[in-house]
């Protein structure tokens, strides 16, 4: 008596775990990109915190530059991560965060490409402009991977967080 598989046994085997393979990986990576976007929110919110803070202890928000929109943590200095108004990098005023111990390393993107970083800009809320009579404030912004993570349709609100007035960027303002 032989006590083998058949062929028709194995082949059996086999698409069954391509079946399923091809039902739990694409789950999978979901899982992987909410991951991402929970680890921006956790970065976000680390920023916020240092920034409060410094703001407690200078009576301001960290400047940017004077001829610079954005700073950028993140994308090694990669300018890429945003193509809109001009870009200073973390020396020129997010760097304080860290040399006054407040926070301590600027965080990255987990991706941290030229898609992928954290921007933050003095004095805007992030539907524009700041409303007349108020002269403080910041906004930080991140791209999600995923919007279902945000409420899907890339439009609306969650939370503290909000659209930015392209609606690409989530927003957190002061």
């Amino acid at each position: 008596m032989n006590r083998g598989f058949t062929l028709v046994e194995l082949l059996g085997v086999i698409v069954i775990i391509g079946l399923l393979s091809g039902i739990i990986l694409p789950q999978i990576n979901g899982m992987r990109e909410k991951g991402r976007d929970t680890e921006r929110i956790t970065d976000v919110k680390k920023m916020q915190t240092s920034l409060e803070r410094y703001f407690d202890r200078n009576g301001e928000y960290p400047d940017v530059g004077s001829s610079k929109t954005y700073a950028v943590s993140g994308d090694s200095g990669d300018p890429s991560c945003y193509s809109g108004d001009s870009i200073a990098f973390p020396d020129s005023g997010l760097i304080n965060l860290v040399n006054q111990g407040l926070i301590s390393s600027l965080p990255r993107d987990p991706i941290n490409e030229s898609n992928h970083c954290y921007l933050y800009r003095k004095n805007y809320t992030c539907s524009g402009n700041m409303p007349s009579g108020q002269t403080t404030g910041y906004v930080l912004l991140f791209k999600p991977e995923n919007f279902d993570t945000f409420g899907g349709d890339n439009g609306g609100e969650n939370g503290a967080l909000n659209w930015d007035d392209n609606n690409d960027w989530l927003c957190v303002e002061s």
